[in-house]
């Protein structure tokens, strides 16, 4: 059964990471599989079983998600979550009143989450159990450090070398793989797993070192190199050195940082368990080893990575710390259980105040926080307890360990813990399947290292011998694995019923026998999948393009239920029942899309256009004044829906925020329609606002070419000197500046301008050119 355990890791990150519905399901599978028949084998007394540490607070942290799945009444859920109740009520509540509904505001999002944690739970539970000697111990270590360093190697040679195609002979990366490396769409995550292994492989070196103690520096050199054991211990220290040099070829600033952390915890572990001075020089001869081989592909690439976070402003541009604060804001809201295990993207968009460029946040790049809003003090408080009882356990069982093995390897455990557990500050390396299992591995092995003895046998641990299983756990472990392969394979399923009608707007069509083949479509994908919401809502959207408006509000009805979150479906569900005429539940669905989908401007856009279409004029205009703070970029759609109101000229200006960024839509807007004063003026009050913005650099910049391109260089050259000023570390004001000082012979300010580009950007060719044209025209 080790055998097959260790394959399951093994293929875990060659499958994607384990992140795809399909991978999920294979792998999932088969460690349900693997639990299942290690059940059997202990139930008929043909395996060990061992009591295992945290055991009450692992299954306590496990029953925690199903917990939130289960459907409450209303009145106890205004009790324990009277936010998530208030929007029922505004919500899944008007379309189905009083409906008892679960703490977790996506229970499909939940359900799959929990299969997760039960397989790396199982995960953990095998390795704890099948772990129980030293030859099992350092099989599984030869296993795990042997295939990290090979896979980093094809990875860097992929990297390399590339060809479009996943490891050149599968797939070709999909179009939103940002960074990929290895087998992972994200190197992030690659350099997660790699950050994970990488201690311990190099523990795993110190332990396959062969012992040589007898003569002088030159005889020892001599008898290591004629040693067999010196061959593998030479294989071992290049594949941790492969494993340590993809996580800083992958590219990941977090990586990177979180690898070096865990050097430094290694060093400070293994000084702890009175390492010697030669450990402590061949850890530091490693570590300027990694650091050549990293050299030798080049460190500018990797400076480079890190100087992006610094804009051409001066300022540091990172959205995670705004991530941060609105996900405790969520928090806040939602303090006991919070919104559910992985309903975090869901629930985010109602605090979301960061712009993303509509793309979709779906984790909060830090593991603690997203921990926070998924599961509340309680999951917090579950996850603490647990960790801290498996390390106190642990470490109790080390220090008494007087034996090389446990002394060596219990630091690269503990080091590859402390990895995951510092790149978890700035990354969700924990909501991936492949990282998961291996965390899980981890774990496991800090328990079977730190309780394993020195003596021969075939049982060589101190971990309490457990009550053989019953034929009842047997039943419930086999039924409760194949419920949870049942529902990921019903989501594989539903995906491959549901492909005839994925992508494109179904309500656009208009060819009935079509329609009648996607509503079947979609229905057996519903089947399959009866939490999915989506196959639910294109149901809906299907019988409303058949003229079938009660039938399709009643999907709709079912959709909302299963995500009582959506924007889009709640908005769709409100404008049919205006279109019904019972605009008092229409208002509230689509007053609620817009508070629950902040960040999605059509949201807006659509509830403020029905406002005024009814006739409010002045609860329309905040609406969509509300939408254009959070989107200035959709001004100019903002102010047609405005001219097809109504609305003229010089009542568009009352509606724009303060935003530089709506003002200058406005005044091109008007410089449109002829009308240059009023533009000039609109130009102007977006630079004054853009003073008082942290990013208004651009905003003085268009304002500025407003003058410019008029040859009013005097006018352009007082707005870029205050603007300047202001934003001393913007290349592309001092660039602007110097070109209009050349323009009208103020030489001097077009030097000091060029010189400015220059400091803040060395390599600027543009700006040396001009410095050089102009040093000779004197």
């Amino acid at each position: 059964m080790l055998h097959v355990l260790l394959t399951i890791l093994i293929l875990a990150p060659l499958a994607y990471g384990t992140t795809g519905p399909w991978a999920r399901l294979a792998i999932q599978g088969a460690v349900f599989a693997l639990l299942a028949v290690w059940f059997w084998q202990a139930q008929r007394g043909r395996a060990h079983r061992y009591r295992l540490p945290g055991g009450r607070p692992l299954a306590a942290l496990l029953l925690l998600p199903l917990l939130q799945l289960v459907p409450l009444p209303p009145v106890l859920l205004r009790l324990l979550s009277p936010v998530a109740a208030a929007r029922y009520a505004e919500g899944v509540w008007q379309l189905r009143p009083d409906a008892w509904m679960p703490l977790s505001v996506h229970p499909r999002a939940t359900l799959l989450e929990a299969v997760q944690l039960f397989s790396a739970a199982a995960i953990f539970f095998l390795l704890v159990q099948l772990v129980d000697n030293r030859a099992a111990l350092a099989k599984v270590l030869r296993v795990l450090v042997g295939f990290a360093g090979i896979y980093a190697l094809l990875a860097i040679l992929c990297d390399l070398f590339p060809n479009g195609r996943i490891l050149w002979l599968l797939a070709p990366w999909p179009a939103e793989a940002g960074q990929p490396f290895g087998t992972y769409v994200n190197g992030n995550h690659f350099a997660g797993l790699m950050a994970m292994v990488f201690p311990l492989g190099l523990c795993w070196f110190f332990v396959s070192k062969p012992v040589v103690v007898h003569g002088n520096w030159r005889e020892r050199l001599v008898d290591f190199f004629n040693d067999p054991q010196s061959s593998p211990h030479l294989i071992y220290g290049a594949l941790a050195l492969a494993s340590g040099l993809s996580v800083f070829l992958s590219m990941s600033r977090g990586g990177i940082l979180s690898c070096l952390g865990s050097l430094i915890v290694l060093g400070l572990l293994l000084a702890f368990a009175g390492g010697d001075l030669r450990r402590g020089l061949v850890l530091t001869a490693f570590f300027g080893l990694l650091l050549t081989a990293v050299g030798g592909f080049g460190w500018d690439p990797i400076f480079a990575d890190f100087q992006r976070l610094r804009g051409t402003d001066g300022l540091i541009h990172e959205q995670r710390p705004a991530y941060w604060r609105d996900s405790l804001r969520l928090w806040r809201d939602h303090p006991l259980f919070g919104t559910g295990f992985g309903t975090f993207a869901d629930a985010y968009r109602g605090y979301q105040s960061v712009d993303t460029g509509g793309k979709l946040v779906d984790h909060a790049h830090n593991d603690y926080v997203e921990l926070l809003t998924d599961a509340g003090l309680v999951g917090a408080g579950l996850v603490g307890w647990l960790s801290v009882g498996l390390l106190a356990t642990s470490w109790r069982a080390w220090r008494r360990r007087r034996s090389r093995l446990p002394q060596l390897l219990f630091p690269g455990v503990l080091a590859g813990l402390a990895a995951i557990a510092l790149h978890g500050l700035t990354d969700f390396n924990l909501h991936i399947g492949a990282n998961l299992l291996w965390f899980a591995a981890l774990w496991g092995l800090l328990v079977a290292v730190s309780h394993g003895r020195s003596r021969a046998g075939s049982r060589s641990t101190e971990l309490d011998a457990g009550r053989r299983p019953s034929v009842a756990a047997f039943l419930a472990v086999t039924l409760g694995g194949g419920f949870f392969c049942l529902v990921q394979g019903g989501v594989c399923l539903g995906l491959l019923a549901f492909a005839p009608a994925e992508g494109g707007d179904l309500r656009q069509l208009r060819d009935d026998e079509r329609l009648e083949r996607l509503l079947t479509a979609s229905e057996e994908a519903a089947r399959l999948d009866p939490l999915q919401a989506d196959y639910r809502y294109a149901v809906g959207n299907l019988r409303l393009a058949l003229g079938r408006s009660a039938e399709a509000l009643t999907a709709y009805g079912r959709a909302i239920r299963r995500n009582p979150l959506n924007g889009e479906m709640l908005q769709q569900a409100g404008l049919l029942l205006a279109g019904l005429g019972d605009g008092g539940r229409a208002e509230r669905l689509m007053r609620l899309a817009v508070e629950v989908d902040r960040r999605r401007p059509e949201r807006g856009m659509v509830y403020g256009g029905w406002l005024l279409r009814q006739g409010r004029r002045e609860a329309g205009q905040e609406v969509l004044r509300r939408t254009l703070r959070l989107a200035p970029e959709k001004t100019g759609d903002v102010l047609t829906l405005l001219i097809l109101a109504g609305f003229s000229d010089r009542e568009l200006a009352p509606v724009l925020p303060e935003s530089s960024r709506c003002w200058l839509a406005y005044a091109r807007y008007l410089l449109g329609r002829k009308l240059p004063q009023q533009a000039e003026a609109a130009f102007r009050r977006a630079f004054t606002l853009a003073l008082a913005e942290p990013a208004g650099g651009r905003s003085v910049w268009l304002a500025a070419r407003f003058f410019g391109d008029r040859r009013r260089y005097e006018e352009a050259l007082h707005l870029l000197d205050e603007g300047t000023r202001t934003f001393p570390r913007d290349v592309a004001l001092h660039r602007l500046r110097g070109q209009y000082a050349e323009r009208i012979g103020l030489r001097e300010l077009a030097r000091r301008s060029y010189r400015q580009v220059l400091l803040l950007r060395p390599g600027d060719r543009a700006a040396r050119r001009r410095l050089r044209t102009l040093a000779a025209e004197e």
